[in-house]
């Protein structure tokens, strides 16, 4: 149905406040390419191939262009700037996750109000000095790096973190290990598994954070 006719059948005042909130958009213009593959002998059309490089220029204008055209729209929109204040209000607030206790040491996330990311800390036992174990406010400058997954080993000397850039579903594993627990690995005897494990901790050199208890 167009839209036109959409808006006919509703009441007067429900097409008014409808037509009010559907402005015409100027979209970016968005190219077609002549890109066809054969696939088991049917050919499939796919003109915006050229859009799954992100990291090429003309991809970076065009994302760029999409986002000054919703920021534009965005902001134009009555009480948005109330209904924002407000959900910073109701969202930023202190929150602790519950403690997992490894051993005698305890690990939880907090995430103090006024941000936007969780910190891990751990501490020994339930009176011991609260450490800051991975803290991803401090993994880059621009935010773009955010602490995924995490899980602490039974015996508390090691954790494993997953780290994300811009909030993407692909993680880098790291690894967290105490200073004791990298003494006694020190002192096993080399073997397969001791080398599979030095390659594993090389691989991920520039991730992996190393506290000294």
């Amino acid at each position: 149905m167009p839209p036109t006719t959409a808006l006919a059948t509703m009441p007067s005042g429900a097409a008014s406040v409808a037509a009010s909130f559907t402005p015409a958009l100027a979209y970016p213009e968005t190219r077609r390419v002549d890109q066809v593959d054969e696939l088991h002998g049917v050919k499939v059309s796919d003109p915006y191939r050229w859009l799954e490089d992100g990291s090429s220029d003309d991809v970076k204008a065009w994302v760029g262009q999409q986002d000054a055209l919703a920021r534009s729209s965005l902001a134009r929109l009555p009480g948005r700037d109330a209904i924002a204040t407000r959900m910073k209000e109701l969202f930023y607030v202190e929150r602790v996750g519950t403690p997992t206790r490894r051993d005698k040491r305890l690990f939880y996330p907090r995430r103090d109000a006024g941000k936007e990311k969780f910190i891990v800390y751990w501490r020994e036992s339930g009176t011991g000095m609260e450490r800051v174990l991975l803290d991803p406010t401090q993994w880059s400058a621009d935010g773009s790096l955010s602490l995924g997954e995490w899980e602490a080993s039974w015996d508390g000397r090691k954790v494993a973190y997953t780290v994300k850039a811009n909030n993407a579903d692909e993680a880098t594993l790291s690894s967290w290990m105490s200073a004791a627990a990298r003494r006694a690995r020190s002192t096993s005897s080399p073997g397969p598994a001791s080398r599979r494990s030095r390659g594993t901790r090389e691989a991920t050199a520039s991730t992996t954070s190393i506290c000294r208890l």
